[in-house]
């Protein structure tokens, strides 16, 4: 015998159940996911979810299609949750995507050095530039605040322009201790500058006796021109190299370069003395002539009157002068005597013509009158 089926199981209860539920369940939350200016998801809202932060930028991960009104500059925006990002941003060093471009920090340290470009803000200590900002060339990793400057056209340093500390005297010679590369404008003498805070120190400068400097940069404080140890300044034959400084005659002029070693009144550059011989050596102003004058000097006196005059000769007590109206003592020849140093010419040369004269020693020992402008020895007037 058939049972009877239960009510509860019965198709038309199930189907009754089903319905009821559906009717009861809440409807699904709704996503838009398109921005487009209309209520694509149907729940009454516009391109909801577009524009979370009212920076005027969609979602990065939503559709715009158009120009909706919910975003006028477009979409793109990587963090919709944060209005100071979007593509309208400029990247700051900050461990953030700000301008929803090329990923974090973008453009920070494109060379990779460590230091930021100089035209970035930075805020708290980024990832992108441990050691901090100001990269003046953030194309070339050879160059930030910290590299070494050196003295190649470049500002290599980022700090107080190209080549800082090169020549800081304006010598045109670099700093000895710093590195040259090619032919910088910073020195263009080059380096080697042993003090570059002194315009008159640097390599080739002229050196002074004593006065406590390396003027020319060799390690000597004087000068010592023939490099044997011995200062200019003292050395007896500064020409030539003697470090041992013989002096066999006495006179200050070492033998090596004395030209009479054994007569002390005979050496290089030694004045004049009236005692019938050459005192000065080759080379020196007045050799190959015998107790010669030197220092001749005119001038005119008060009287308007020309007065010539000479250095006083040790050992001379007088002296002849002639005077000439031409320079090679052939014309208007005269000749005075005087125990002077100087004798007056009471006679005024022609218009456009000037006197010429030589003086010698005559006492105790008869000297030279020097050459005339023909290179000829005059003995007196013709």
């Amino acid at each position: 015998m058939r049972q009877p089926v239960a009510r509860c199981c019965s198709p038309l209860f199930l189907l009754s159940l089903v319905v009821a539920f559906a009717l009861a369940a809440p409807p699904a939350a709704a996503v838009e996911t398109v921005c487009d200016g209309l209520d694509d998801d149907g729940n009454m809202q516009i391109d909801e979810g577009c524009d979370d932060d009212g920076d005027d930028y969609c979602d990065a991960s939503l559709v715009v299609i158009g120009a909706p009104a919910v975003c006028p500059l477009g979409g793109g925006d990587c963090n919709d949750e944060n209005a100071s990002v979007n593509p309208g941003r400029s990247e700051v060093c900050n461990d953030v995507d700000d301008d929803c471009f090329s990923g974090v920090d973008n453009g920070c340290d494109d060379d990779g050095d460590g230091y930021c470009d100089q035209s970035l803000a930075i805020i708290g200590a980024p990832m992108a530039c441990p050691s901090g900002g100001g990269d003046c060339d953030d194309e070339s990793s050879a160059i930030n605040p910290g590299s070494a400057e050196i003295c190649d056209g470049v500002d290599n340093d980022c700090a107080a322009g190209v080549d800082n500390g090169c020549d800081d005297d304006g010598d045109g010679y670099c700093d000895q201790n710093m590195a040259i590369i090619g032919s910088p404008p910073s020195c263009p003498q080059g380096g080697g500058d042993c003090d570059d805070g002194n315009g008159d120190t640097y390599p080739g400068a002229p050196e002074f006796c004593d006065d406590g400097t390396d003027s020319d940069c060799d390690g000597d404080l004087d000068p010592d021109g023939d490099s044997d140890g011995i200062s200019d300044c003292v050395d007896n034959c500064p020409g030539v190299a003697n470090p041992a400084q013989t002096n066999g005659d006495g006179d200050g002029s070492g033998d090596l370069c004395d030209c009479a070693p054994n007569d002390s009144r005979v050496y290089v550059q030694a004045p004049e003395i009236n005692d019938s011989r050459d005192n000065q050596c080759p080379g020196d102003p007045g050799f190959g002539l015998i107790d010669e004058i030197s220092g001749l000097a005119g001038f005119t006196d008060p009287d308007k009157k020309f007065a010539f005059c000479w250095t006083a000769q040790t050992g001379a007590s007088d002296y002849r002068v002639i005077r000439a109206d031409d320079p090679m003592f052939l014309s208007g020849c005269k000749d005075a005597f005087t125990t002077e140093v100087c004798s007056v010419d009471g006679d005024i040369p022609q218009p456009m013509r000037v006197h010429h004269y030589l003086v010698a020693p005559v006492a105790p020992n008869r000297g030279s009158f020097g050459a005339d402008s023909r290179g000829v020895q005059r003995a007196g007037c013709p």
